[in-house]
Order: structure tokens, then sequence, then C-alpha cells
């Protein structure tokens, strides 16, 4: 797949998964995000470069620069840690809803785009001999892949393990005591994190989740 596909849709969903973080920490009262001068559109901030390459090359996983967040200004720190959690992957669902539909009015006008794009991604091949394709497929294409990686950003963070925003969402639920303990599991998450993905397949299964959600969307 071209990086000049790859790379802008990775950075426009990044962008957005890092700023919602960042936009609901300061909604409920953290300064935090706004002096890091996280809360812009301004995809460098956000950027990890080392998530940035793995997103980009695997297309199925990667991840960005952490916002940060102090969880001492929220009113209610685990229900503040749980809405801060839960906002990055809600956008990138959200983004992939709207890209989805977006995507559909263009095959409207180009019903056959679908198979084009996907021609693309798998062959490799694009073919712009008439005037619609030249202007569509392209467009098609980046929108596509923007619903992916939107996608892979959402079920990737999802996984509940700790510094994973799905970790983070469970601690928040999880009773004080046993929140404790599983807290301390932190220091290791980064490392079952890599462990799951080169060695229990976890970029497999996660395009497979992938693969059903677009088939869903699609359906709908």
């Amino acid at each position: 797949m071209n990086l000049l596909v790859v790379v802008p849709a990775a950075l426009f969903s990044i962008t957005i998964h890092e700023i919602s973080h960042g936009y609901v920490a300061y909604l409920l009262g953290d300064p935090s995000p706004y002096l890091a001068k996280r809360l812009t559109l301004n995809p460098i901030r956000h950027i990890d470069p080392l998530g940035l390459l793995v997103l980009v090359l695997t297309r199925t996983f990667g991840w960005a620069r952490p916002v940060p967040i102090n969880p001492a200004n929220f009113r209610n720190i685990k229900a503040g840690i749980f809405l801060v959690s839960l906002s990055g992957p809600l956008s990138n669902f959200t983004m992939a809803v709207i890209l989805t539909f977006v995507f559909k009015l263009l095959l409207k006008f180009h019903p056959p785009l679908l198979f084009d794009v996907y021609n693309y991604l798998v062959n490799g091949c694009m073919d712009l001999s008439a005037f619609k394709e030249r202007l569509l497929l392209p467009i098609g294409i980046m929108i596509f892949v923007a619903i992916i990686i939107n996608l892979s950003l959402a079920i990737f963070n999802l996984i509940p393990i700790l510094p994973l925003d799905g970790g983070r969402i469970l601690w928040s639920i999880l009773p004080g005591p046993i929140a404790s303990g599983y807290e301390k599991m932190e220091p290791f998450g980064l490392i079952i994190v890599v462990l799951l993905l080169f060695f229990f397949h976890l970029p497999k299964y996660i395009g497979i989740v992938i693969f059903k959600v677009v088939n869903l969307l699609f359906s709908i």
C-alpha cells in the first residue's frame, strides 16, 4: 500500500484519537492538555515516531504520543479516567462510521468504487483511464484506508492492558483493592503487548475484527 495513502490517513486518525483525550480531560477540569499545546489538529504535536512507524508497517496497529493528563484535577478520578480513556477509541469508531457514510455517497456516483479500491489495496492496480476514476478512486482509497486505520486504533487501544486505553477503562471500573493490584501490572504492560503482537498473532485477530466491523458498517 502506497505510503502517500497510509501516512495522511494515519496522521488524521492519530490526531483525532489524541485530541479527543485532551478535550475530554480539559472539559473535566484538567488544563494539562491545553498547557502542553495538545488541543490542536496539528498532527506533529501528537506523533510518536515509533508508534507511527509500526502503524505504517503493519497497517493494523500503532500508537501516538500520550496526551499529558493529571487525574488529580478531576472531580471524580475514576470517572474522569474512564471518560478520557474511552474518548479516544470512541472518536475513532465515530470517524469510521462517518467516513463509511461518505464512502457510500461516493458509491452512488461510481458503484464499482468499492471493487476498484479493493483491487488497488490487494493488487496495487489503479485504473485511471476515465475521468470519473481519476477523480473518485484516489479519494475513495484514502477514505477507505482511513476507515481501516481508525478501526485499528480503536480496537487495539481497547485491549484491556495498561497503559492502553482499554486497561485504563478496566482499572476505572474495578473495585479499589483489585484496581490497585491491577495497576501494579502497568510496568509490564508494553512487554505483554509486544509478546501478544509478535508471538500470539494479535495483528491477525485485530484484522479479523476489523474485517467484521467493516462488513457490518457497509451492510447498514
